[in-house]
């Protein structure tokens, strides 16, 4: 039987190796993201550059990083400008524009500028790094099925070992132990749980590396598995629906304050804030005198209020105001509702008992926003939009997308709100911009937030996008439907041919050849079923960019017929 002997190891050594070539492609998108980082870097230290490796860079050297070249740590920019390529950190495919004292991220790419870099982190410590960790700390996590697969596992091999040797026991005294030894070892074989411990966890790897090349990190298997399962989508409005950047469009002022006076209260406030209202208001407050503040602090919901040169001043919605006492006169009444008219959002800021000035402010829908409402709608999903917003603007919005949107809603609103629709639907999926909208994304039974390409640790969060496509969002969830799908049938195909295997095997029915043909055959069918999840069309194959060629380069260089500092570039 030395053809036997020969046959079997021939067979699972096969088996190991379908196995570990699985689980090495389903890790190549992580691999091909750390590649990206250069092995050598130029360093300025006492007025001359030098080449050194890569891991002796530190926080606080500076770099040379030249166009089409890719930076090796995060850092800020000390000199020079330049087009980057931020793709593989935010998921935005068009270039970002960046100056002297603006934050850029290791592996991202330079196209057109001479720069120097001053490293805010060592070697490996960056950005890519983190977003590197962050889905292998993902991959090690257990769901549902995977749990359930282990529990099998851990009875499986003895029940297995307690058949065979019986199914020896009864062949060899009814045919010899020869016969009975060959029928024994074709159980073992048949019965080796290797379909069955690759069944959960390689779909898993596969389906996490292909969203990571997609700019969606998920933050563990069990979060994927509820993803698929979600039946309605609950979206913010303002930062998440809206490109977030408002800009101020009109300010009105009365009771006696001057607009300057007004807009510098006004931001010293909003700059303490992380309100995407409040920043426009603090973008435009930059140009004026800013006064000193104490006590500052925020109202969820609702604004700010904070004491200025001695007296209590308040920013935040006409709500707020309304809330604290402050009267607003006639003038400014009538002007906030004609803003409302024009469905604009309105900041109001009041110190003395009185409102003083009113901010009305414009913002515009995301591009991606009604594709990816429709999207929703095509998945069977309930869709639903709750904002803190004006109710006629949440009303107007609501006409605009056709789907029902809830206005006026503090935290403990939306979350009021996503237990009456899990009531009535199902499974929420939360979409927030993972800042004001923490308490709604931790409460729902799947949060995702957007633009955590600066932070890919939002812990309020199940799976975050690292820039702000929202048509990643109904992806997302296509890709976890087709993720547990899979999932089920490796399941069902591992059980199924195990106690059909086991049973042929015990009767007497399978060489041992055979056997471990037929364990390689079930490795195969498991693992090419569960790579078909990094095949997917829809992926953006961040992980195989690579630096361009001069030509190529230039190419992905959009001309600027302006100077590249003009207002709202970086928006």
């Amino acid at each position: 039987y030395f053809e036997v002997a020969c046959g079997v190891l021939v067979m699972v050594t096969l088996g190991r190796w379908l196995e570990a070539a699985g689980r090495s492609k389903a890790a190549a998108a992580l691999d091909a993201l750390t590649k990206l980082l250069p092995d050598r870097v130029v360093v300025v230290r006492d007025g001359a550059e030098q080449s050194v490796p890569i891991g002796e860079v530190a926080a606080g050297d500076v770099l040379r990083v030249l166009p089409g070249q890719r930076l090796p740590v995060d850092g800020v920019i000390e000199r020079g400008a330049a087009e980057f390529d931020e793709q593989i950190i935010t998921g935005e495919s068009q270039p970002n524009f960046k100056e002297r004292g603006q934050t850029v991220y290791g592996g991202t790419l330079n196209l057109d500028g001479d720069l120097l870099i001053r490293a805010t982190t060592g070697a490996g410590e960056g950005m890519l790094r983190r977003l590197v960790e962050a889905v292998e700390r993902a991959r090690a996590t257990k769901g549902a099925y995977q749990r359930l697969a282990d529990l099998i596992a851990r009875w499986f091999i003895p029940v297995v070992t307690a058949i065979a040797l019986a199914v020896f026991a009864w062949h060899g005294v009814r045919h010899g132990w020869e016969r009975g030894s060959l029928a024994g070892l074709a159980v073992v074989l048949i019965a080796c749980p290797c379909a069955l411990g690759l069944a959960t966890p390689l779909a898993v790897w596969a389906a996490m590396g292909t969203a990571a090349r997609s700019g969606v990190l998920i933050q563990s298997g069990d979060a994927l598995e509820r993803l698929a399962g979600v039946r309605a989508v609950c979206f913010d409005k303002t930062g998440t629906l809206t490109t977030g950047t408002p800009q101020l469009a009109e300010m009105i002022v009365a009771n006696g304050a001057t607009r300057a006076e007004a807009l510098a209260r006004a931001g010293v406030l909003a700059r303490a804030s992380t309100h995407p209202l409040a920043a426009a208001i603090a973008r435009e407050a930059d140009r004026s005198a800013t006064p000193v503040a104490e006590g500052v602090r925020s109202l969820a919901g609702r604004g700010m209020i904070g004491t200025i040169a001695g007296r209590a001043t308040l920013l935040g919605s006409p709500r707020l105001m309304e809330e604290s006492g402050c009267r607003m006169p006639p003038v400014l009444r009538t002007a906030t509702e004609k803003l409302h008219e024009r469905l604009m959002p309105v900041v109001c800021v009041g110190w003395g008992g009185a409102v003083r000035g009113v901010f009305g402010l414009t913002e515009e829908l995301r591009p991606a926003a009604q594709d990816c409402v429709a999207a929703c709608g095509e998945l069977g999903l309930h869709v639903a939009v709750l904002t803190g917003d004006h109710a006629a603007r949440a009303a107007a919005l609501g006409r605009q997308l056709r789907v029902p949107v809830t206005g006026e809603l503090l935290p403990d609103d939306k979350l009021a709100a996503l237990r009456e629709l899990r009531g009535a639907r199902g499974a929420v999926l939360m979409v927030g911009d993972g800042v004001n909208d923490a308490p709604a994304l931790a409460g729902a039974d799947v949060g995702v937030a957007l633009g955590c390409g600066a932070d890919v640790s939002r812990q309020s969060a199940d799976v975050c996008l690292t820039g702000n496509d929202l048509s990643r969002i109904a992806w997302t969830v296509g890709l976890a439907r087709r993720t547990v799908r899979t999932i089920r049938q490796n399941l069902f195909w591992a059980f199924f041919y195990n106690l059909l295997g086991i049973a042929l095997a015990a009767a007497g029915l399978l060489n041992p050849i055979w056997a471990g043909l037929a364990m390689l055959v079930s490795s195969f069918l498991v693992v090419a079923n569960s790579l078909r999840l990094t095949r997917d069309e829809g992926v953006r194959q961040t992980a195989a960019i690579v630096a361009p060629t001069d030509e190529t380069a230039e190419k992905s260089v959009p001309r600027r017929a302006v100077p590249a500092v003009e207002a709202g570039h970086a928006a």
